[in-house]
């Protein structure tokens, strides 16, 4: 067998049997927050539920949440 498939298949099964908690980054709480912040409590605004749809007529409502550009779109 030549030995770069030799290298390749070695590296190939090094991947495939890597331990999940090996390959995950440790991530320090500030950044974890900062990038997903819904894993720790919803966002609760006052006239927002479940299902409820933003549009030019209640814009208002979401004026808080929402950034200016995205605004501007509804």
């Amino acid at each position: 067998m030549n030995s770069r498939y030799a290298w390749i298949l070695v590296a190939v099964h090094a991947l495939a049997t890597a331990s999940p908690a090996v390959a995950e980054i440790s991530v320090t709480e500030p950044i974890r927050s900062a990038f997903y912040p819904y894993t720790t409590a919803y966002v609760r605004e006052e006239g927002i539920t479940s299902g409820t749809t933003i549009s030019q007529q209640n814009w208002q409502i979401a004026e808080q949440v929402l950034p200016a550009k995205v605004l501007h779109l509804v």
